[in-house]
């Protein structure tokens, strides 16, 4: 099970939930890039549409580095939530489950 935090969050904000989940899943809760303990790169985006990809191409980037994680549990809390949401209708082979705590809104698919 994956969790990713709200926007200006970190894991740590979830803490009280660690030991109750970790009695029946195995847990991992990260910092989104440039948030929380995470690191903080050059932002080189100018849209809304780059950012969005940078943030989900950091989050594919490390589940490539966890050994290629697949068929897990993903967690998002509001801004983390769009950006599971999103990443999740980009990769669905990889995510098991998908669920939302107080989702930012998503953005609509187009044809």
């Amino acid at each position: 099970m994956v969790f990713v935090h709200g926007y200006g969050g970190s894991g740590l904000l979830m803490y009280k939930i660690f030991k109750p989940l970790s009695e029946h899943f195995h847990v991992m809760f990260i910092d989104l890039i440039g948030m929380g303990s995470s690191s903080r790169p050059a932002f080189p985006c100018e849209n809304g549409e780059q950012a969005d990809t940078y943030m989900i191409n950091a989050l594919e980037s490390w589940r490539v580095s966890m050994g290629n994680l697949t068929n897990f549990i993903l967690v998002g809390h509001s801004y983390g939530g769009y950006v599971t949401g999103t990443y999740a209708s980009l990769y669905p082979q990889h995510v098991k489950k998908l669920v939302l705590l107080s989702p930012l809104g998503l953005k609509q698919k187009h044809p």
